[in-house]
């Protein structure tokens, strides 16, 4: 809840300062659900991928030395064949610039720009996304639809309001946004997460 001063709505006539901040709340709450959906404790928060990782839900190869294509191939190799058709990777945005460098022994590299603007960029023909909640130790490859639900127990509500009595009694206007989600591994066999990367 945020609470701002009726003069300011009033004297916003260039921008509609409520749905300003109404933006940057939902912007925000997009931020949050990408840090619980990876990393979320579990008790006060939806059970990230990472903390089901670390609890032996979802299986991890180790990488040895440096990234390397050898490494992940392990990674692509660990997951069964059934949940390739669907896995992409996942992974922080520095992980994504070495996995960027890689070559082959003819010096090509194994990362593919998308040939649309709609589509992702490929590593060894999988689809790689950019998940900056990921720890820098933790690449994730897999079909995510299948590991992790997410759900919206309530979804984003606003109340824009002057008749409670804080905002009342000292010219304001209340902004209320409320968002429940709950979201759990249900099946870590369609992912791997390749770990302990330097």
């Amino acid at each position: 809840i945020l609470y701002v001063s009726d003069e300011l709505v009033e004297d916003s006539t260039e921008i509609d300062i409520v749905k300003f901040i109404i933006t940057l709340f939902s912007e925000s709450i997009g931020i949050e659900e990408d840090r619980v959906v990876w990393r979320g404790n579990g008790t006060t928060e939806p059970t990230g991928l990472v903390t089901a990782q670390t609890a032996g839900k979802i299986s991890g190869v180790t990488n040895v030395g440096n990234l390397s294509v050898d490494n992940i191939l392990n990674l692509l190799y660990a997951l069964p064949m059934k949940y390739s058709a669907k896995a992409k990777f996942y992974a922080h945005r520095n992980n994504i610039l070495e996995m960027r460098k890689l070559k082959d022994t003819n010096g090509r590299f194994y990362w593919t720009e998308p040939v649309a603007a709609n589509l992702a960029p490929m590593f060894l023909g999988y689809p790689v996304f950019e998940a900056n909640e990921l720890p820098l130790s933790v690449i994730f490859f897999g079909d995510l639809k299948r590991t992790y639900w997410l759900g919206d127990r309530q979804k984003m509500t606003v109340k824009v309001s002057n008749d409670t009595e804080t905002a009342f009694t000292k010219d304001q206007t209340a902004i209320r946004v409320v968002e429940r989600i709950a979201g759990n591994v249900v099946f870590g066999g369609a992912s791997r997460a390749l770990v302990a990367i330097p």
